[in-house]
């Protein structure tokens, strides 16, 4: 399993939770450390393999509805639909705001591990990247997903204090702007949820799952 509370689970079942393999050099961003924003806050802003409609429309206006000096500090790197990315950077240019915008983030590891705060959905690999990254994060599940696993994945990192859910009907631009107004400045905050992410953080999956297969594979020869 990925989490040990893992739902739709029968009560009879043999469990061992591994943790969600992640990429070698995202699991290695689990041994460095978490360096508070102190002066430029990097923001990383992503949605899966194909990007989110939702976070484009509500994440831009959210940041260019902070105060002046708070949003003068923000640095925007964010992932949108191919559609999206002249209208978006259209919004941050015009609000004076620095942003980095992307259809696809091939050196997702860097970005990561450059990043004060993660806006994202919540997808199992999602989910695990940032908690082996340690970063703390704003999650936006998407709607529908099948057993609605997405928020089931963010109410794991949101319940050990990792990160912050906000259901996309509740995903406003007005909300998310009071969130981050509280978030940022408050440094402490940040930390905090930093070192939780990375304590939910499971950078050997991999191995634990190669490790245990390879286990069953012997017991089954043996038998």
């Amino acid at each position: 399993l990925s989490f040990e509370n893992t739902q739709l689970v029968p009560p009879a079942a043999r469990t061992i939770v591994t943790g969600n393999p992640v990429r070698p050099a995202i699991a290695a961003l689990s041994s460095l450390p978490y360096g508070p924003p102190d002066g430029t806050i990097r923001l990383f802003v992503f949605g899966g393999s194909l990007g989110a409609r939702v976070l484009s429309d509500v994440v831009p206006q959210a940041i260019c509805a902070l105060p002046d000096a708070l949003r003068a500090r923000v640095r925007v790197v964010q992932q949108c639909r191919g559609e999206d990315l002249q209208r978006v950077r259209g919004v941050y240019a015009q609000a004076g705001i620095d942003a980095e915008l992307w259809a696809f983030f091939p050196d997702i590891a860097e970005r990561l591990q450059a990043a004060h705060l993660v806006i994202a959905r919540a997808g199992a690999s999602t989910v695990a990247e940032i908690a082996a990254a340690g970063r703390p994060a704003v999650l936006v599940p998407l709607p529908g997903a099948i057993d609605d696993h997405q928020t089931a994945n963010a109410d794991a990192l949101a319940r050990a204090g990792a990160a912050w859910l906000m259901p996309q009907p509740r995903f406003t631009a007005e909300a998310l702007s009071s969130h981050l107004l509280s978030v940022l400045t408050r440094t402490s905050e940040l930390v905090r949820a930093a070192k939780a992410a990375r304590a939910q953080a499971r950078p050997d999956a991999a191995d634990s799952l190669a490790d245990l297969v390879e286990a069953l594979m012997t017991q089954e020869a043996r038998s």
